[in-house]
């Protein structure tokens, strides 16, 4: 990551640094373990005084999550951020919805809302009705369940995040929680 922080922007290398942070899953990835942790990370970037891109890579650092499962995941997290909104929680298990359901991409618990990122796996049709069947028990669980796609990517995510506030605001969240 740090050999690449003077060609990339800050969000590139938090996207870079939360692909080799996050859990892998054997099944998909043919690994058990991460390929890095985020005080390796940490520990590369604060021990490389002087090299060009340091500190952005640093910077990055502070921002790399364990639980983005894409690029765009991670892309969103960081529009939610910089709107000034709390973060989510990261792969949320929806455990009162249905055991075993597959977690929300990212969670605010406390207000019962719940994000997904749809990418182009979702919209065959086994998917969407799976997709369904689940968003459908997590509102009966008492969850509002936001799900976004790459239209939302291709504004910059700026609807999704006023609409991720809205919501938020609506199950009472406060600007100045977040301050």
């Amino acid at each position: 990551m740090l050999e690449l922080a003077s060609c990339c922007s800050l969000a590139e290398l938090v996207c870079i640094g939360d692909w080799l942070v996050r859990e892998p899953r054997y099944w998909a990835d043919g690994r058990d373990l991460a390929y890095a942790t985020v005080q390796e990370l940490r520990a590369v970037t604060d021990g490389s005084a002087g090299v060009r891109g340091v500190q952005k890579a640093q910077q990055a650092v502070t921002l790399i999550r364990v639980g983005a499962d894409s690029p765009k995941e991670t892309e969103f997290r960081l529009a939610l951020l910089q709107a000034g909104l709390p973060e989510p929680q990261l792969q949320y298990p929806l455990n009162d919805v249905q055991p075993g359901t597959r977690p929300a991409d990212a969670a605010y618990p406390d207000y019962r809302v719940a994000i997904k990122y749809d990418g182009a796996t979702h919209f065959s049709p086994d998917q969407a009705r799976a997709d369904q069947r689940r968003d459908n028990r997590a509102v009966a669980a008492g969850w509002t369940v936001l799900r976004f796609n790459v239209a939302d990517d291709r504004e910059g995510f700026a609807t999704a995040v006023n609409h991720v506030r809205s919501v938020l605001q609506a199950r009472g969240w406060q600007a100045s929680e977040s301050q």
